[in-house]
């Protein structure tokens, strides 16, 4: 049996990818935090392991020594589009600190395959880099510490860059859940012009990448780090999204257009990068909104 780690396990994605991988035949070795929530990793089968990371690199190497893992599946992230004092020590210490133990426990114990997640929000303006916020750019300054693992100590690693992911299931307060508490509520959503072009890709397909990074990785003939955008290809005004909502549920959203001013630094049109070899969307905003109101 496969055997893999998965850190951000809890999450919205960590868990969707436990499930997918457990359902392939995988073993899956979880790394939580102690607050997290235990019951989201209840899968279709008990081929999970649960282990308590506690801040500290000893307890990591732990992990890593007793997994047997030969790849690693990192998600687990603290985002934020906006950022204070107050959360800048949490946002260090989960996507600085915490990928670089993982990166040095793999060194230690042996493992070189690193699947990383990053996100759209590192090119603003469709630039090659070019940072949204502090959040996108410590994402940026992980992959170049990845790059150091790559180029000296032989790691394999991809970076898959998510575009906006929905489904069902989701609990964050992402744009259709906004959308399905307005309409239940009659509360109309303050929002701003709504012109920006947004591209919201389905959790399914994004699960889909990841299985296809774990395959294609074991094809790399050197030690390299490459990175691929996960989104349609097709965004749409975030206007039109709500016009398609509105279509496909038959409940008008309602929604103040241009009460709230874009946010600082909006991404209008959204960068688009390499595709993943072997990997393409399969479900389109329209099957995805009506499997969303269906599930």
């Amino acid at each position: 049996m496969r055997a893999v780690i998965v850190t951000g396990a809890t999450g919205y994605i960590g868990r969707n990818l436990v499930e997918k991988m457990t359902a392939l035949g995988w073993y899956v070795h979880a790394i939580t935090r102690p607050t997290s929530d235990q019951s989201a990793l209840v899968t279709r089968n008990s081929a999970v392991t649960s282990h308590i990371y506690d801040g500290t690199y000893a307890s990591l190497e732990n992990i890593f020594a007793v997994a047997n893992a030969n790849t690693v599946f990192h998600t687990a992230a603290q985002a934020s589009y906006a950022h204070s004092p107050a959360v800048l020590e949490p946002m260090l210490d989960a996507n600085l600190k915490f990928g670089s133990y993982l990166l040095e426990a793999m060194h230690n114990t042996g493992i070189r395959n690193f699947i990383n997640t990053g996100t759209y929000w590192q090119h603003f303006a469709g630039e090659s880099y070019n940072p949204v916020c502090l959040y996108a750019a410590q994402k940026q300054a992980f992959e170049a510490i990845i790059d150091y693992y790559v180029k000296a100590l032989n790691f394999n690693a991809i970076t898959l860059k998510l575009f906006d992911v929905y489904g069902p299931g989701d609990t964050r307060p992402k744009l259709f859940n906004l959308f399905k508490k307005a309409v239940d509520t009659g509360i109309p959503l303050d929002m701003s012009p709504g012109e920006q072009l947004v591209d919201f890709i389905y959790i399914d397909d994004v699960i889909d990448a990841y299985i296809k990074a774990a395959e294609y990785i074991n094809h790399f003939r050197a030690p390299q780090h490459e990175i691929f955008f996960v989104g349609t290809g097709q965004p749409d005004s975030l206007k039109n999204i709500a016009e398609l909502y509105t279509a496909i549920s038959g409940k008008p959203v309602p929604i103040n257009w241009g009460k709230r001013a874009y946010r600082e630094r909006e991404v209008m049109c959204p960068w688009r990068g390499k595709t993943l070899p072997g990997w393409q969307p399969k479900i389109n905003i329209e099957t995805g909104i009506r499997r969303l109101l269906t599930l």
